[in-house]
């Protein structure tokens, strides 16, 4: 009792898009998930990644963390992803 539980690690899952971003910013993604043609889970941004796009976070299902050292997003990198099932209901 009293112990506070350990959060789930973010999991690394393939990227299905190309991003840029300015190094030294963490910038969060809203994805969605699907199949790729290999049949493994992939990640595609769910749409522009303006703050006012709502129709974006109710389209995504998820996060992807760029960290401050990241500038370049490629198709095939393995980038950590956290589902909103995983973040609310953990």
């Amino acid at each position: 009792a009293g112990q506070a539980e350990e959060a789930a690690p973010w999991r690394h899952v393939r990227a299905a898009f190309e991003h840029s971003k300015k190094a030294g910013v963490r910038e969060y993604l809203r994805v969605r998930s699907r199949a790729g043609d290999d049949g493994r889970l992939e990640i595609e941004k769910a749409g522009p990644q303006g703050s006012a796009m709502l129709s974006v976070l109710a389209a995504s299902e998820g996060l992807v963390c760029l960290g401050e050292s990241v500038t370049e997003v490629a198709p095939g990198m393995l980038l950590p992803y956290r589902s909103y099932a995983e973040l609310l209901w953990e």
